[in-house]
């Protein structure tokens, strides 16, 4: 349950907050290159490295996979530790849809007095808020002067290992 605006950090009294959820780069999405890897639905199918690697059950291109609608589609990376929760940690990339409806409970990115966050959006009776899934930081209460704009919603995450 969110706080009352008495008891929630907004945005202007919580500028460390917003160190934490930044988004670190931001790039354009194209499907230009059909590169189709090989996709095992059962690892025993897995050649071994003696084996010439061919894959009978398929092949998968990542950018139909990940990208459905291209020329509303941008990728981002993140960086900070505010969505550990949701599975976003810092460095991932996220594959944002501005062609998908902001809706309540969805992880979007947003502009808010020219920062761009990553949090789940949510409406309730007392408000519009962007929150963050861990219990480090406050959720932010989008105020009537604040210059907020949604950018997309995240469709997918990209991660290292």
């Amino acid at each position: 349950m969110i706080s009352s605006a008495n008891e929630t950090m907004n945005y202007h009294s919580n500028r460390s907050f917003l160190a934490s959820a930044k988004v670190e780069n931001i790039y354009g999405a194209a499907k230009s290159t059909v590169f189709r890897l090989p996709l095992f639905m059962n690892p025993k199918a897995i050649p071994t490295s003696a084996e010439k690697f061919t894959c009978r059950e398929g092949r998968l291109d990542l950018n139909e996979y990940l990208i459905h609608n291209p020329s509303t589609t941008f990728l981002i990376r993140v960086t900070g530790n505010s969505m550990l929760k949701a599975g976003i940690n810092s460095g991932d990339i996220l594959v944002v849809d501005r062609s998908i409806r902001a809706s309540n409970g969805k992880i979007v990115v947003a502009a808010i007095n020219d920062e761009l966050l990553v949090k789940r959006l949510r409406y309730t009776d007392e408000g519009t808020y962007l929150v963050s899934e861990s219990d480090d930081f406050a959720p932010i209460k989008i105020n009537i002067e604040d210059k907020f704009d949604i950018w997309g919603v995240v469709s997918s995450i990209i991660k290292t290992m």
